[in-house]
């Protein structure tokens, strides 16, 4: 069997790739794992892959990660002989590098890398191809990939090469032609200053996954409210006026985004977190929201704390009650959802940051309060919203509408979808304010 050539149609590449996948021989390969970064779920490292025939010869394990006619034809003519990153059970799972050859003619190669994320193998999320042949706009190309799929290629950009080191997306030239025999780099995959940088880069400033042990995640934990930074944020004053002491409104938080994926931290969110149970339970989380009270610019009273997480799935946690400082104290409502179990409720007690103990409710309970205003927010998010009356004449019929915004102290609902949005939400909240009690 033969490996498909550039140039043939892509019904041809798909029907080579098939029948390599069905009775193909693999390749041999060689990992070299943890050298140099050690880690209890996963190994870091290398692998090596042979291909004996250049000019004919296929990767039966590659065409195997390519899982819809897309990936297929662009990728039938490429044979791996490199992989450098993240592995767990001998496959890339997390940052990485696949590197490629196509033999063109004698003595002559196209040198081909994708690197970015990884899932049990396979391409996933936002990765990047580079080929040594073609000019920028087609040997910088942006893809995105869902689990083997190639879902898009965008090779449009007019700055292709620019975009490729654009540094909150991938933030190093790392990847790019790790071997010195390649292209005279100082960097080589095999020395210890190479997996320097990548830990530093891709491994040091990200928070706990769910499944780490205990002890690493509070360690971690500890050691980013000791020498970690805070994450940028932004205050929403909200239409909505209700304790002369208090301001209402939300904050936005905005974490840097790498390889398709939000991996940083939240210090500020860490440091209320006062004790190891709150530290191990909210680890891997980020906040994504805070909507509410505020005082000193911190949850102060009536409020809700939106934690998400997408390191291998998307996670959402609301948090809804009681604030003091921007602590969580009391009961607290804690909402959360899983494939298996659907829309999970719990009734959390805590004392200023501190968690003593998660209550389960029944599905019953877990069904109801998911109906309630404060499990939806965006509503109140939606723009335009949640600005002041000086800033918002322009989507008003007339001037005399503003007075009617102070005496009502919530936007009108004869303004746009996204005022009338933000003035329901509130209103509810304000509904809510003074009887609000957890059972």
């Amino acid at each position: 069997m033969k490996r498909a050539k550039k140039d043939q149609t892509d019904k041809e590449k798909i029907a080579i790739v098939d029948a390599i996948v069905k009775k193909g021989s693999y390749l041999k390969e060689a990992l070299n794992l943890n050298k140099f970064i050690k880690r209890e779920k996963s190994s870091f490292g290398y692998k090596t892959i042979k291909c004996e025939n250049e000019i004919n010869g296929y990767d039966k394990v590659f065409f195997e990660t390519l899982k819809n006619d897309t990936a297929k034809s662009f990728f039938a003519n490429y044979y791996r002989f490199l992989e450098i990153g993240e592995f767990i059970d001998g496959k890339l799972d997390g940052i990485g590098g696949i590197y490629l050859y196509d033999y063109v003619n004698k003595d002559e190669y196209e040198f081909v890398f994708l690197f970015g994320r990884f899932k049990r193998g396979l391409p996933h999320k936002t990765l990047y191809f580079y080929s040594s042949y073609g000019d920028e706009k087609d040997s910088h190309i942006r893809m995105d990939w869902e689990m083997g799929e190639l879902i898009a290629i965008d090779k449009d950009s007019r700055n292709a090469k620019e975009e490729l080191w654009n540094k909150s997306f991938m933030k190093s030239n790392l990847f790019y032609y790790p071997d010195s025999k390649i292209l005279l780099n100082k960097k080589n995959f095999k020395n210890k200053e190479w997996w320097g940088e990548y830990k530093n880069l891709y491994l040091t400033n990200v928070r706990p996954k769910h499944n780490y042990t205990k002890e690493d995640k509070i360690n971690q934990i500890n050691e980013f409210i000791k020498n970690g930074k805070n994450l940028e944020e932004q205050f929403i004053e909200a239409p909505v006026k209700i304790n002369p002491t208090s301001i209402f409104g939300h904050k936005k938080f905005f974490l840097d985004k790498v390889f398709g994926k939000f991996i940083g931290y939240d210090r500020a969110f860490y440091k209320t977190l006062k004790n190891d149970r709150a530290k191990e339970q909210f680890a891997n989380y980020y906040r994504k929201l805070e909507i509410g009270e505020f005082k000193n610019r911190k949850l102060h009273g009536l409020g809700g704390r939106y934690l998400y997480d997408y390191q291998d799935s998307p996670s959402l946690v609301i948090l809804w009650g009681n604030f003091i400082n921007g602590y969580l104290d009391g009961k607290v409502q804690y909402i959360t959802e899983s494939d298996r179990e659907g829309i999970i409720a719990c009734l959390s007690y805590w004392s200023k940051g501190q968690l003593i103990k998660l209550e389960k409710k029944d599905k019953e309970f877990a069904k109801a309060i998911s109906k309630h205003y404060f499990v939806d927010p965006w509503k109140a998010l939606m723009e335009p919203k949640g600005v002041k009356a000086s800033e918002v004449a322009n989507y008003l019929k007339d001037d005399s509408d503003i007075g009617e915004y102070f005496k009502e102290d919530y936007l009108l609902d004869l303004a746009d979808n996204g005022y009338s949005d933000a003035v329901d939400w509130w209103k509810e909240y304000k509904q809510n304010y003074n009887n609000f009690k957890l059972k």
